[in-house]
C-alpha cells in the first residue's frame, strides 16, 4: 500500500485535481461515519434540574407551580397552562387533569431517574422513571425544544399515548 501510495505521489497523483478528489473522498467517507444527532447532554441535564426543582417544591398542578418552573417550560406550553387555569371545570366534575402530569400520578413518587434521550436538531424526548414507597414504578416521556439556544419542556407524553398537551386541549369548553 505505501509503495502504491509513493508511486502515485511520484507521477504527480496530488496536483490539484488529484487533491481535490482525494479530498471529497476522504470527507465523503467521514461524513458516513459520524454522528449527527448525537445525544446532547444539555437535553438530560434540563430535565435533571427541573425534575430536581419539581421534587423539592410543591408537585401540585396550580397556577402558581406551573409559574414557579416557567424557566424550563416553552412559552407554548405555559400559554396552554394558563389558558387551563382560567377555565375551570364545574366543581362537581373530575378536572381533566387529576393529581401531577409531571409524574403522571395523583400519588407522588419519592424519587425519579433521568433515562435516556432522542434527538434531533431541534427536538428531543428524554425517559424519566419514577420510583414511590412500595416498590411501584412508572416512567414517561419528556418532550422538549430547542427555542434562543436553550432547551425548554414542550410537552409531557404518557405511556398510554396521551400527553400533557393533549388532556388540556380535551379540558376545552
Amino acid at each position: 500500500m505505501i509503495g502504491l501510495f509513493r508511486e502515485k505521489f511520484a507521477r504527480g497523483f496530488f496536483t490539484s485535481k488529484g487533491l481535490w478528489l482525494f479530498t471529497v473522498t476522504v470527507c465523503g467517507l467521514s461524513s458516513l461515519f459520524a454522528q449527527p444527532n448525537a445525544p446532547n447532554p444539555v437535553v438530560v441535564d434540563q430535565v435533571t434540574a427541573f425534575y430536581r426543582f419539581h421534587f423539592a417544591h410543591d408537585m401540585g398542578f396550580t397556577r402558581e407551580t406551573v409559574k414557579a418552573r416557567s424557566a424550563w417550560l416553552t412559552p407554548g406550553l405555559l400559554k396552554i397552562c394558563a389558558v387551563y387555569f382560567a377555565n375551570p371545570g364545574a366543581p362537581d366534575e373530575v378536572p381533566a387533569i387529576d393529581g401531577d402530569p409531571f409524574t403522571n400520578s395523583q400519588e407522588y413518587p419519592n424519587s425519579f431517574q433521568v433515562g435516556t434521550s432522542k434527538q434531533s436538531k431541534f427536538t428531543a424526548l428524554v425517559s424519566v422513571s419514577f420510583r414511590w414507597p412500595d416498590g411501584r414504578k412508572r416512567s414517561l416521556s419528556v418532550a422538549l425544544v430547542e427555542q434562543n439556544r436553550k432547551w425548554l419542556i414542550d410537552d409531557v407524553r404518557y405511556p398510554d399515548g396521551s400527553s400533557l398537551r393533549s388532556l388540556i386541549a380535551k379540558s376545552k369548553p
